[in-house]
C-alpha cells in the first residue's frame, strides 16, 4: 500500500517513480523508492543522488505528503529513500522528553513489558508527539494517519532505550560476555570523531527527541560540524517534514547548502 502510494502520487504529479527491493547481507530485504526526475528535470545518468533517510516509525511516502513545492527532483537531484530513524539530528538522547521514550528507557530491560510496549507505540508515537505542536499542517492529519504508522522492530524501541538510560551513542548492547564476541569490546561504542565529512545539524529548541543539551553534545564531538537552530519558539520534531513553515525555515536552508556540494 505505501509504495502503490507513492508510485500513484509521483505518477499524478509527473514524476518518475520507481522501486526497488534489496535483500542484505545480513537477509533484511529492504524497498527502496526513487524518483529520478520531473518535467522540470528529466532523468539523467549525471544527476547528484540524494538519500531520505525517514524516522521511526515512518515510511517513503512522508517526503511527497506535503506535495512538490521545493521538491529535490525538480532541483535537479536524483532521490533515493530507505528506512532509518528521525528527522531531527538524534544521537544522544539522555535528555528526551518524550514520555513514550522515557517510558522504553525505563522499562527496556523486560522483554515482556518492551513487548506490550511496542505494541502500542505505533498508535501513541503521534499523539504524543502532536500534543505541543501548533506549527503541524493539519490537513496531512488524514493522509498521515493513513500511511505513515509503518511500524518499527522491538528490537529498535529496546536499542533507543539503552541510549536514553546510558546517556550514551551506543551499537546494540548484547551484555559483556556478548558485545565482546560480536564487537571485540565490551562497551559497543561508536566513534563519532571518526565522521570527517561536513555535517549540519539543524535543530530546533523545544523537539522533545533532539534536545539541545544532547544536540551540543553531537556538536562537539563531531569533527567537521555545523549547527543551525531554527529561529522559532514553538517549531517541534514532526515540524522538519509536515510544519507548515518546514520549506521557509527548514528546506530552502537545506537546498542552499546541498548547492555547495552538488556534483
Amino acid at each position: 500500500m505505501r509504495a502503490f502510494f507513492l508510485d500513484r502520487d509521483c505518477a499524478e504529479s509527473a514524476y518518475a517513480a520507481e522501486s526497488y527491493e534489496i535483500i542484505t547481507q545480513n537477509s533484511y530485504i529492504l524497498r527502496m523508492n526513487r524518483i529520478a526526475g520531473s518535467k522540470k528535470s528529466p532523468p539523467s545518468a549525471n544527476k547528484t543522488s540524494v538519500l531520505l533517510l525517514h524516522g521511526l516509525p515512518d515510511a517513503s511516502p512522508t517526503w511527497v505528503a506535503a506535495g512538490p513545492e521545493n521538491a529535490l527532483t525538480d532541483a535537479g537531484y536524483d532521490v533515493d529513500n530507505s528506512r532509518c530513524f528521525f528527522f531531527g539530528p538524534v544521537a544522544f538522547m539522555s535528555q528526551v522528553k518524550n514520555i513514550l521514550f522515557q517510558l522504553v528507557a525505563t522499562f527496556v530491560g523486560d522483554n515482556s513489558l518492551t513487548k506490550s510496549l511496542g505494541q502500542s507505540v505505533c498508535i501513541s508515537y503521534l499523539e504524543l508527539l502532536f500534543s505541543r505542536d501548533e506549527n503541524l499542517n493539519t490537513t496531512l492529519l488524514p493522509l498521515i494517519a493513513q500511511y505513515h504508522l509503518a511500524g518499527a522492530a522491538l528490537k529498535q524501541l529496546a536499542h533507543f532505550g539503552q541510549n536514553v538510560r546510558s546517556g550514551t551513542f551506543w551499537k546494540f548492547d548484547h551484555g559483556i560476555i556478548n558485545n565482546i564476541k560480536k564487537y571485540g569490546q565490551i562497551h559497543p561504542d561508536c566513534n563519532l570523531r571518526n565522521i570527517t565529512l561536513p555535517v549540519y545539524l539543524i535543530y530546533t529548541a523545544i523537539d522533545e527527541l533532539a534536545d539541545v543539551q544532547d544536540l551540543r553534545k553531537l556538536y562537539e564531538i563531531l569533527p567537521n560540524a555545523q549547527k543551525f537552530l531554527i529561529p522559532c519558539d514553538n517549531f517541534a520534531h514532526l515540524d522538519f517534514v509536515w510544519g507548515k513553515y518546514a520549506n521557509t525555515l527548514v528546506h530552502n536552508r537545506i537546498l542552499s547548502l546541498m548547492e555547495r556540494y552538488r556534483k
